[in-house]
């Protein structure tokens, strides 16, 4: 099974998201913040896909995304914003491919097909 770091602030997003992934057959590591999302990553052997909100507090969602880039460098990422241009004024330290936006709210069901076509 591939492992999937989730990365969402708002409680309830983050629980009902973490529990569509474990239904679509991934193993979830949810984390709430900066600080939690980058222990996983330490900490973690193996993360296959990360999917991270923008905005989390301690840590952007871009800089979770470079650290994790740095440990994962071929994993796929998925960068969820309520911003519409996020895509256009982040400017990464390290080369970031595959690496995808979506805008908030994302349909889980794309999110999950997102997923599925990324493990």
């Amino acid at each position: 099974m591939k492992k999937v770091l989730f990365v969402e602030d708002e409680p309830i997003l983050l629980e009902l998201i973490a529990e569509n992934i474990t239904d679509a057959g991934f193993i979830v590591l949810s984390a709430k913040d900066g600080p939690e999302a980058m222990a996983h990553i330490e900490k973690e052997p193996g993360i296959d896909i990360l999917i991270t909100d923008l905005n989390v507090p301690g840590a952007k969602g871009d800089i979770i995304a470079t650290h994790f880039r740095k440990k994962y460098a071929q994993a796929p990422i998925c960068i969820l914003s309520g911003h519409l241009d996020a895509e256009s004024t982040i400017k990464f330290e390290i080369p970031m491919d595959p690496i995808t936006f979506k805008s908030k709210p994302t349909p889980q069901k794309e999110l999950i097909n997102w997923l599925l076509q990324n493990k």
